[in-house]
């Protein structure tokens, strides 16, 4: 099986996200738009909320409104000024269908204003614009509405819960840091102000997902030519055999493999499945060549001494089988990997192909940390095995064995 005959293509796989302290979102200070004693003020009210809930859900929607750009208003006053409102609602009214007589009436009085203005002045100057001005209520927080908006923006940019208890947590944080908001203090921030501030935001309650947000098409471009461009560079550079080309991955399976679902009795209240209620796991690490050679797969199993390998069975011979308490890959693990199944192939295949045994092999692997500490690095070298790692945060996209085998062997183990 060759490593390239694959078809780079986006996947629907799973990543986990980041969960626990909220602190963790907290933006930081330049750029929260706040000051220092507001920043510490607001970001440990914030803190202290361990467990958010959702936020009120969503009001009446309101309907769409006509935008008029500052040189619309300012074209529209002028040739009702000059020509009556009705002949400047049909004039207009191939631009902007709903353009209604009242509308008018807004735009030519502040014209008319502006005009005169201009016209007692030394040097008029034409009226080409009409800033549109603010409509409604002020916002109950005066000048603290914007660094509240603009902190949950920035908390939100960063993954961060938005609900009733963030947004009532931060504005009392910044009413008690600013003593010019001394008339605010009495204010019990009710759930229709929290509402009309994600109406105001655009803010909607969503569900959070663990999907991989898209990767742009000009990214994946760019990221999928320099790694196969640094693959083929380096096979060339070395005459890297397709035999010594090798990809390494790990990947999570269930300690006991069994399938979700079986036959039985229809309408029986209770379905039991022996195994499925356990947890324990292992990492597998699958390699392969590029001329589809699979190497011997390294088991790591949990627990803290050899007593918690499998007894009474045998693996296939050059199996490496190790355990941690995690059971997750990490530098010693990555060692005894090269050490007990990379390397003794990589010897054998020169001795097969005759070639010197200083004949560099190419590895392909993820920028995982325990996979690319300075010992690891310097084993490589000393062996004679140069490294190609995968882009960051594309395994799903550009690592072989997510693209191909880490699924398919899933998938035979629950059979």
């Amino acid at each position: 099986m060759s490593l390239f005959q694959f078809g780079f293509k986006r996947s629907s796989n799973h990543s986990p996200s980041s969960s626990g302290n909220v602190s963790y979102f907290i933006p930081a200070l330049e750029d929260s738009g706040l000051g220092r004693v507001e920043y510490d003020n607001v970001s440990a009210s914030v803190s202290e909320l361990a467990d958010p809930t959702p936020a009120a859900k969503k009001g009446k929607t309101r309907g769409r409104y006509t935008h008029y750009s500052a040189e619309d208003r300012a074209s529209i006053g002028k040739y009702a000024l000059e020509n009556g409102n009705e002949k400047a609602r049909r004039h207009f009214l191939v631009k902007f269908l709903n353009l209604k007589e009242s509308t008018i009436r807004n735009f030519k009085k502040p014209y008319k204003e502006r005009l005169d203005y201009q016209l007692k002045q030394l040097h008029p100057q034409p009226v080409t614009k009409i800033m549109a001005q603010p409509r409604g209520r002020p916002p109950i927080l005066q000048e603290l509405d914007t660094k509240l908006i603009k902190f949950l923006r920035a908390l939100r940019s960063r993954g961060g819960v938005i609900n009733i208890h963030v947004v009532q947590a931060a504005t009392q944080a910044l009413i008690e840091s600013n003593p010019s908001a001394e008339q605010l203090r009495r204010f019990d921030m009710p759930r229709t102000w929290v509402q009309s501030i994600y109406r105001r935001m655009g803010y909607t309650r969503r569900m959070g997902t663990t999907t991989r947000p898209p990767v742009p098409q000009g990214l994946f471009d760019e990221c999928r030519l320099e790694f196969l461009g640094d693959v083929n560079e380096k096979m060339k550079k070395y005459s890297i055999p397709p035999d010594l080309v090798l990809n390494a991955d790990q990947t999570p399976s269930a300690y006991v493999s069994v399938g979700k679902a079986t036959m039985a009795t229809r309408g029986a209240a209770a379905v039991s499945i022996n195994g499925l209620t356990d947890k324990r796991n292992i990492t597998v690490t699958f390699v392969v060549s590029l001329a589809g050679e699979f190497l011997p797969l390294q088991i790591i199993y949990g627990g803290k001494t050899k007593a918690s390998l499998p007894r009474g069975f045998k693996f296939p011979d050059g199996f490496c089988l190790t355990q941690n308490p995690k059971h997750w890959s990490n530098e010693k693990e990555t060692l005894k990997l090269i050490d007990e199944v990379i390397n003794p192939y990589v010897v054998r295949k020169r001795a097969e192909l005759q070639l010197p045994t200083t004949q560099q092999a190419l590895l392909i692997w993820d920028v995982f940390k325990g996979q690319m500490t300075a010992t690891v690095l310097e084993k490589l070298e000393s062996l004679h095995i140069q490294l190609v790692a995968v882009p960051a945060n594309m395994t799903h996209l550009f690592q072989p064995l997510d693209l191909t085998v880490n699924g398919s062997a899933k998938k035979y183990m629950r059979k």
